[in-house]
């Protein structure tokens, strides 16, 4: 009786590691970024501007990006207008066409790189993987590694945001991921 009582508990304990792993397997497909030659010039000038780690050309554009995730996912023109900050003129995205993110992941010191930005349609929410890369030099200070992409119009549906290091291990410095 009790090799069977064994049994049944292994077997319950393997069913419960695998619900823990159910988001891998319950991908309904991967969302591919629209490609960079199908993307307005001006668009991807003005994000490149944007994500360039010099300033003079970053300069004058910025977004309130200040939420738990530091990433948003924008679906109209008025989400982009109200998150705007800067005072460079905004380029025009068709938002009834394409989904807009943008966000920023804090890394402890200036030499990291956003490596590619990975999104997942699952059955009810979207998942956002952001992978960086370090690099092995940099002054140690806070920083912003910020990061942007243009994809197909995304459905209805809530976002959670995961980071990796471009290994794939998880990267949680400073704040945790969900």
């Amino acid at each position: 009786m009790k090799k069977y009582l064994f049994i049944l508990l292994a077997a319950l304990t393997f069913v419960a590691c695998n619900n823990d792993e159910e988001e891998d397997i319950d991908v309904m497909n991967d969302v591919s970024e629209i490609p960079a030659d199908e993307i307005p010039a001006n668009v991807k000038s003005f994000f490149d501007d944007y994500t360039s780690d010099i300033y003079q050309q970053r300069q004058g554009i910025s977004f309130n990006l200040e939420n738990e995730n530091n990433c948003q996912v924008i679906k109209s023109r008025d989400d982009y207008i109200h998150l705007y900050t800067g005072n460079r003129g905004l380029p025009n995205i068709d938002f009834g066409k394409y989904t807009l993110i943008l966000g920023y992941v804090l890394a402890p010191h200036t030499g990291h790189l956003l490596e590619k930005l990975e999104v997942k349609e699952l059955h009810d929410y979207y998942l956002i993987n952001v992978y960086i890369k370090p690099l092995d030099s940099g002054l140690l200070a806070i920083t912003r590694v910020p990061y942007w992409g243009l994809f197909p119009k995304f459905k209805n549906k809530s976002i959670k945001v995961k980071r990796f290091y471009e290994d794939g291990t998880i990267y949680d410095y400073p704040q945790k991921i969900d």
